[in-house]
């Protein structure tokens, strides 16, 4: 039993199954073959294409008659070109999440059970890192550079502005008079691609320079 329709019509589809094969036909071609077929191919014009390509006087991409002869080689073929687009029940499968800038790439293996709906889940992790922050403190009215420092003992925190709660805190806060550096760990806390909002206990005008 399959969860889909005889009908396939991608054209990266079929140029992957001929692939497979070894037959030199660029995807333009297959394009070209699938419009001149009305756009569509069920698996048995499929295997009919494959013939076509494969044959010795294929004016698309001649290749030797040894092809054809392979039958192990053409049921590879056309099995991997309907498992493009369809699953088989009592098939085993692979998902894969394919990694981005903010998730890591995941795979899970699943089988399907029955042509009804089946839900699989996989556990995606998202990319964090540890983030160092330079600080600077803006002096208010009154406030001299040169006769003002920041204390030492400050705690630095990462607020997630989603959240609206802290993720990373840090108490080891190097100060040099108006300028402040620290690494926060981001371990589970600080997710590449999410906001956040840095802030220094008991202190108001603080502008970060940098983070990196």
């Amino acid at each position: 039993s399959s969860a889909s329709s005889d009908t396939m019509s991608s054209v990266s589809d079929v140029h992957m199954a001929l692939h497979g094969l070894g037959l030199r036909i660029t995807e333009g071609e297959v394009s070209e073959a699938l419009r001149r077929r009305g756009g569509t191919l069920t698996l048995a014009e499929f295997a009919r294409f494959v013939k076509e390509v494969a044959g010795a006087s294929s004016a698309i991409a001649p290749v030797p008659s040894p092809v054809l002869a392979d039958s192990s080689k053409l049921g590879h073929a056309v099995l991997r070109y309907a498992l493009r687009s369809r699953l088989f029940v009592g098939e085993t499968y692979t998902l894969e999440i394919l990694e981005t800038d903010e998730l890591r790439s995941a795979r899970i293996e699943f089988k399907l059970a029955s042509t009804e709906t089946q839900v699989v889940q996989a556990v995606l992790h998202r990319k964090w890192r540890d983030l160092r922050v330079n600080l600077r403190y803006r002096l208010g009215e009154g406030e001299v550079e040169g006769y003002y420092s920041l204390p030492s003992g400050l705690t630095l925190h990462a607020r997630h502005e989603g959240l609206k709660a802290v993720t990373s805190s840090s108490t080891e806060v190097a100060v040099s008079g108006l300028f402040a550096t620290t690494v926060l760990s981001g371990d589970e806390a600080l997710y590449v691609g999410q906001p956040y909002a840095f802030s220094l206990d008991g202190l108001d005008g603080l502008d970060v320079i940098s983070s990196m």
